[in-house]
């Protein structure tokens, strides 16, 4: 998980010198995606610890994956993997409205990408569905 926080780094170096490389954005964007889904204590402990866990936990990280994301998509609108990710980002974050907007995006330009997110799409609204009637039956208990 550790090489998630040196590509970070790298990538924010790259985009400093050239801030329209689309491709730079779009690797700190899945660099920050990993970051925030698998953690990286090692990489927390260089970059000061708790506050890395804080930023980690507090959805910093998706909230910077999905900018990235937005930043390829408003340089190269056809560019069908960050669309992929930022769909499955907003998944992650719990936000079925906007990963759906992203299914239908790239159903015009990668209907396998779209596939695949349509598939993440529905095991979440699958399991929300479920989390919800579990807490319903616990309610009515």
């Amino acid at each position: 998980a550790e090489q998630y926080g040196k590509a970070f780094e790298i990538f924010n170096k790259i985009i400093k010198i050239q801030p329209d490389n689309a491709e730079a954005h779009y690797n700190r964007g899945v660099a920050l995606y990993n970051l925030n889904m698998k953690g990286d204590i090692e990489y927390a402990k260089k970059v000061g610890g708790l506050g890395f866990m804080h930023a980690m936990n507090s959805g910093l990280f998706s909230k910077m994956a999905k900018d990235s994301f937005k930043k390829v998509i408003s340089l190269r609108p056809d560019y069908p993997e960050a669309h992929y990710m930022l769909g499955i980002t907003y998944n992650e974050i719990w936000q079925p409205s906007h990963s759906e907007e992203q299914y239908k995006i790239l159903l015009n330009i990668n209907k396998g990408l779209a596939d695949k997110l349509k598939e993440k799409i529905d095991l979440t609204n699958e399991s929300f569905s479920l989390l919800e009637d579990e807490t319903t039956v616990n309610d009515e208990q």
